[in-house]
């Protein structure tokens, strides 16, 4: 194993990396909450102020809704609900700088959680080189499909 310092003739400073599993999911199962089973749909990121200090810890929302819902005749609103990604939904961070993932799709380590208010997931900006520009992308499997949600949802990490 050879290490080196940051002192070294590349652009790329030494890194460590640690991953650990903190999905969960508590899906309510009422009447105005469905797990979104059309890849046409409409996405957007919640809770993106757009720039964050390095000793921030984020929890950013991902919300969904189908594109063109089911007719249905009821006499309560179909916008009221909560829609949730299926669990086989993953989401990455990428450097815009370099165009490198700094955060990779992983199917145990990136995996999207989801509570009472939607989907989420927590991004800690101690691991992010100050002074950048990121890009978040959402990875998904439905009906067999995988689509690729990347509507230009960015944030930068300033110097705080």
């Amino acid at each position: 194993m050879q290490f080196y310092s940051i002192d070294t003739n590349t652009i790329y400073p030494p890194e460590l990396e640690f991953k650990w599993q903190d999905y969960s999911s508590v899906l309510t199962g009422s009447a105005t909450s469905s797990i979104i089973n059309t890849t046409n749909l409409v996405s957007s990121l919640a809770e993106n102020p757009g720039t964050f200090t390095p000793q921030s810890v984020n929890r950013f929302r991902f919300n969904v809704a189908p594109k063109y819902p089911i007719r249905t005749w009821t006499t309560a609103s179909r916008y009221t609900g909560t829609n949730y990604l299926p669990t086989s939904s993953y989401y990455a961070v990428k450097d815009l700088d370099t165009n490198e993932f700094v955060v990779d799709y992983d199917t145990t380590y990136t995996k999207i959680s989801s509570d009472s208010n939607g989907n989420y997931f927590d991004v800690y900006m101690n691991g992010l080189e100050p002074e950048r520009y990121y890009k978040i992308l959402v990875k998904t499997v439905i009906n067999s499909s995988t689509l690729i949600l990347d509507d230009n949802y960015y944030f930068k990490v300033i110097n705080g």
